[in-house]
Order: C-alpha cells, then structure tokens, then sequence
C-alpha cells in the first residue's frame, strides 16, 4: 500500500516504517502530517472496496488505530461502529483515547479475548 506505484503510495510513504524487511506487512506510525479525519477516509475506502470484493466480511482489526479521539468520532460516525479497543497493556497510563473508550465501555485487554 505504501509502495510509490500504489493508490496511496506518495500519501504514506513518510509516515512507512518497515521493522522487518522479509515481512509482508508494515508498521505505520502517525506523524501528523495528514489533516484530521483524512486516514480514516483511507480506512473507509479500503474497507468498502474489500467488503465490495467480498461481502463475507463482517469484521476487521485495526491495529495501532486511532490516534486521536478525534480519529475514532470520525471512525465511529462515518466507517463503523467500534466494537472494542484492545490493550495490550503496555499503554501509558494517561491515555485520553483509552478514557474516552472507557466512557462507553469499550475498552477490553487481549487477556479478555
């Protein structure tokens, strides 16, 4: 997704960081660089062209998202109901995402799962 060749290739490349070069997946951190709500359109795009290529898909993991509490309004409101937030229990533990999870009770850890 990231590759220059790709849909959002130029969009993602700055904010790319492989950690491991003989995987297939990558790690993504935010560098704030995109404007508020412009990943989670991404995530919305990428998600409907997927359930348009499969209609099975029911669920999905998002890792390391969101960011802001913003992010996960915008996440709430326009792509999907949240369903959980896992920790892994490493988080800091002033956390104003995790807080505003903890509001609607939607905060498990992967103990839970």
């Amino acid at each position: 997704m990231s590759e220059a060749g790709t849909k959002y290739g130029q969009l993602l490349s700055e904010t790319k960081e492989n950690f491991d070069p003989n995987s297939k997946t990558c790690k993504y951190t935010f560098t704030y660089r995109l404007a508020s709500g412009i990943f989670t359109k991404l995530i919305s795009d990428e998600l409907k062209a997927a359930r348009s290529e499969s209609p099975d898909i029911k669920q999905f993991v998002l890792l390391n998202y969101p960011n802001s509490i913003k992010e996960a309004v915008a996440f709430d409101r326009d792509v999907a109901n949240t369903t959980n937030l896992v920790l892994t229990g490493d988080e800091k533990k002033d956390d104003s995402i995790v807080d505003y999870f903890n509001t609607v009770n939607k905060v498990v850890t992967v103990n839970d799962l």
